[in-house]
């Protein structure tokens, strides 16, 4: 899995993510995520991501599950298989959006406010 990131006009940090979700990268994934992301506005674009096991998977939903906590998140370009798996996750409050404008346009009104 490659994460391409960049930031939108109003400070929203878009993540696009590409390949498969894999257990060789989901460490590396979590500690960038913990390490750079948190108390951010983020939306992950999900178009060209895939999973192939539940090996990455279960690790992409904990780092998910443990950047929510301190972000603010919204989905993008959800395929059908990860809409199942955020349906049966623990993670109840996910919003999934059609395309990534409508995402990063729910930061306009609802703005995160950071001290750092």
């Amino acid at each position: 899995m490659k994460a391409f990131i960049k930031k939108s006009e109003n400070n929203v940090v878009i993540i696009n993510l590409k390949g498969e979700v894999d257990f060789a990268s989901a460490e590396p994934f979590h500690q960038i995520c913990m390490d750079k992301l948190s108390k951010k506005n983020i939306v992950f674009n999900l178009k060209n991501l895939n999973f192939v096991g539940s090996d990455g998977l279960s690790s992409f939903m904990n780092t998910i599950k443990d950047l929510n906590t301190q972000s603010t998140l919204q989905f993008c370009c959800v395929g059908s298989e990860f809409r199942r798996v955020f349906a049966q996750s623990e993670i109840k409050d996910i919003a999934i959006y059609d395309d990534e404008q409508s995402a990063v346009a729910t930061f306009q009104t609802n703005e995160k406010i950071s001290f750092d």
